[in-house]
């Protein structure tokens, strides 16, 4: 029912992709994913190849709910009196299930299982490690119960084909199998195999030296002695050989250069790089984890974006003191499993604590509270990070319901209940309140069947351009749908996508110049170095670099103006230069002015995209170009329905396109077209009626008098009201809001509304600036004193900040 019917935005379009040109995605890779992804794409199960792909995060992630149902049961059957005891096992199958449907509709697993993502394959893998290691430990006496290790190994370095989560749970399945069997845990060769297959987790050439070594050295001991121990020893090497070698689709498939090929992991050298991540800094996760980023108080409790505490009350919509309920129904389930079977308690608890605060402790996510030496800014997470702790929520789900079973036997023996067919109704009904509270709390949130967003996000930048176009794309969300409509539906394949962020790269220069016919005068030895860590503006400045092309490939200090000018922008001047104006070159976000081509003075607009041309135009529009966009072109399916549900980058990418179009307006008021200008307007307020700008644009143009302003915007306060009940932690609907009341004259009820978006989330930039402005507009200095200097405790590099704080504003 909730599943996303077309592309959806972040890593989703490119994994669509990928999969369906088997192309090669961002590092580490995730071939595994894309080989499935390509099988679901070809099922006849949709019309459209997006929604395909998303149904395999639908049929993966019921796979692990089921998954995770089986563990359950099997873990409660340890406690006493169940397994003789049918009444008992009747209870533990109703409480397996309420921990698997709150498993299944936790909200961030639902919201990674309507979309093209990795966690649902993930999710789905890794709780088959935890039950293929129950298994082995209910067969532990047999000899054949190695088939199980075997197995585990396998999967395990399987799964690193998809994501590295699902290995997460290998530390505390190596310390179960070796606190259960002694005969393992006194056999070096047991030790060395589990050693040498951790290395994948560490440094990826150990795995790759390691492995083959040891298992011929398990080959040669297995010929000599014909043991067990090196029976084991080899099939543990040989299966985690095959199961890491689906990475081999990596380079045999980049070396066919499909139109999405990042990194080039062709040859070894970049293979290597590829998979150990080179392209994002050459420290590993392991030295990072040692640098604490953000605080202890912010990494665990309720912290925007970051806060694991906040993040686990979020999950089964039962938040603030009713939390307790589930919290300590989870607890309860943990002791009484290691009170009754300690070395299988104890192994659960290990995996609720690797996916929790073991996962809080890896990952080390940024608070904004420190500064980065290379850029100067705050380091602080881009968006919500709650997937990274999927594994922990899931877990913690199956705990509560072992939780819901060992109370509910506890009250069934004090109360001494009778009547089979009371206690089974009583009990289902008990057994299914959480997650239907679960279900009721995250279907708006999670319910992606009407989010077209993305698709037409993307269709609408693509039909901005002139034929055979080169467009500068900034980020993941204004580039990787955009790939996924010209790879999967063919849209617009003739415009040549050039992303600012990976051009600062020599295997994207290279493929913008052979591949997609981008324009550049450089050769290709030019462009062949270590771009991926000289260039990073935070290495020293250099004044030379071989081919004395120092001023276009390195990240240097202007010597004149100390102007610090990344290889990005140096890049956009070689191309335009190169271009010589065969091909039309246009922007997707504001101009970058780091550019030393005057691109101010050479831009005209274009719908929602800058173009660059040879005339002085000085930000004119192509007015008959933009009103067919504005008025004909452009889609905007569901922008105008209150209950589509709406991330924060889909709104912010919905304010730049609608203020593109209120710009449209504010020139051809300029120019006196002030009919067209009225309906280019009506249009913004029909396709956009979220945005408050264009109500005060229509009031203006057309004379409205206060009484008619006040009545137009009473009936968008009641829109917005819509807005803020489907999405209450989008700040940006409390912004608009608070807006529109200040332009009324209504300053108290403008400052609540912002207050409560700064409250929602106290790091974000838009909602300081926005309290902060309000408090000064309405004479209340000192709180905008007060908010500056907390707002400095997470952004201490703010300038604007400082400034306010200090008081000198």
């Amino acid at each position: 029912m909730t599943v996303q019917r077309s592309v959806p935005y972040w890593d989703c379009g490119e994994y669509i992709a990928c999969s369906y040109i088997l192309g090669i995605a961002h590092p580490p890779g995730n071939p595994l994913y894309l080989l499935l992804g390509r099988i679901f794409s070809m099922l006849p199960i949709a019309a459209d190849i997006s929604y395909r792909i998303n149904l395999m995060s639908v049929f993966s992630s019921v796979a692990a709910a089921t998954i995770g149902y089986v563990v359950s049961v099997r873990l409660l059957r340890f406690l006493p009196g169940v397994a003789d005891n049918r009444g008992r096992q009747l209870l533990a199958y109703l409480c397996s299930i309420t921990g698997a449907l709150l498993f299944a509709f936790s909200r961030t697993n639902w919201a990674n299982s309507v979309e093209a993502e990795v966690y649902a394959i993930a999710m789905a893998i890794y709780f088959a490690l935890i039950w293929l290691s129950l298994l082995w430990y209910d067969n532990r006496h047999q000899s054949s119960s190695i088939k199980y290790l075997i197995m585990i190994a396998y999967l395990s370095l399987l799964s690193v084909a998809v994501h590295m989560t699902s290995f997460l749970a290998m530390p505390a399945i190596f310390i179960f199998v070796i606190s259960v069997d002694e005969r393992l845990r006194r056999d070096y060769r047991f030790w060395i195999s589990g050693i040498v297959l951790f290395t994948v987790a560490a440094n990826i050439a150990w795995f790759l030296v390691l492995v083959p070594v040891w298992l011929v050295i398990a080959l040669i001991g297995f010929i000599q002695k014909r043991d067990t121990g090196w029976g084991l020893a080899l099939g543990l090497s040989v299966a985690a050989m095959i199961g890491f070698s689906a990475h081999a689709y990596i380079p045999i498939r980049a070396a066919e250069k499909p139109a999405i090929n990042q990194n080039n992991p062709a040859d070894w050298e970049r293979f290597y790089g590829y998979l150990q991540r080179k392209q994002y800094g050459s420290e590993s996760m392991f030295e990072k984890m040692f640098k604490r980023r953000g605080s202890w108080e912010h990494q665990l409790g309720d912290f925007p974006r970051i806060g694991f505490g906040g993040f686990l009350m979020d999950q089964f919509g039962i938040g603030g003191i009713l939390f307790t309920i589930p919290f300590i129904l989870a607890i309860i389930g943990i002791i009484a499993l290691i009170k009754w079977k300690w070395r299988v308690g104890t192994f659960f608890g290990l995996i609720l604590f690797a996916g929790t605060i073991g996962l809080v402790l890896y990952m080390n996510f940024a608070d904004g509270s420190m500064i980065d030496p290379s850029t100067g800014l705050n380091k602080l997470e881009v968006r919500d990070r709650d997937y990274f702790f999927t594994p922990g929520f899931l877990t913690f789900a199956l705990c509560i319901g072992m939780g819901l079973f060992v109370v509910l036997n506890f009250l069934i023996d004090w109360l001494k209940l009778q009547g089979k067919t009371i206690v089974a109704v009583a009990l289902g009904t008990i057994t299914l309140i959480l997650p239907a509270i679960t279900v009721g709390a995250n279907f708006n949130m999670s319910n992606r069947s009407n989010n077209f967003l993305a698709y037409d996000y993307a269709y609408n930048y693509l039909m901005s351009c002139p034929q055979d176009a080169i467009l500068f794309t900034g980020g993941d969300n204004d580039t990787f749908p955009l790939w996924c409509l010209q790879e999967v539906y063919g849209i617009r394949r003739d415009v040549r996508i050039a992303n600012l962020s990976l051009i600062q790269t020599d295997w994207y220069q290279l493929q913008l110049k052979h591949q997609m016919g981008v324009p550049i005068n450089l050769s290709d030895e030019q462009m062949k170095w270590e771009s991926l860590e000289s260039t990073r503006p935070r290495k020293p400045y250099v004044d030379h670099l071989r081919g004395g092309w120092e001023h276009l490939l390195m990240a240097y200090r202007d010597q004149e103006t100390g102007q610090v000018t990344t290889v990005a922008h140096q890049m956009v001047e070689q191309i335009i230069s190169a271009n010589q104006w065969k091909y039309p070159v246009l922007f997707s976000g504001m101009l970058p002015t780091e550019v030393k081509y005057p691109l101010a003075e050479h831009n005209l607009r274009r719908g929602w995209l800058y173009q660059i041309v040879p005339q002085e135009s000085r930000g004119a529009w192509d007015i008959e170009t933009s009103k067919d966009l504005f008025l004909n072109v452009y889609r905007t399916n569901g922008i105008n329905d209150p209950k589509v549900f709406r991330e924060e980058v889909a709104t912010t990418l919905i304010i730049g396109s609608v203020q593109s179009g209120m710009e449209f307006v504010d020139y051809l008021e300029s120019r006196g077209d002030t009919a067209l200008a009225l309906t280019v307007t009506d249009d913004m307020i029909e396709s956009f009626p979220e945005f408050w700008q264009s109500y005060t644009r229509m009031a203006k143009i057309r004379g409205f008098s206060k009484a008619e302003t006040d009545s137009m915007y009473e009936a968008y306060f009641k829109y917005i009201d819509k807005l803020i009940a489907f999405n209450p932690d989008n700040i940006y609907y409390y912004q608009y809001k608070a807006l529109a009341l200040q332009y009324l004259g209504r300053g108290t009820e403008a400052i609540h509304y912002s207050e409560l978006a700064y409250n929602i989330d106290p790091v974000s930039p838009v909602a300081f600036r926005a309290i902060v402005s309000l408090y000064i507009q309405n004479g209340r200095r000192e709180d905008a004193v007060r908010v500056a200097r907390e707002y400095l405790k997470t952004n201490p590099g703010d300038p604007a900040a400082r400034s306010i704080s200090s008081g000198q504003f």
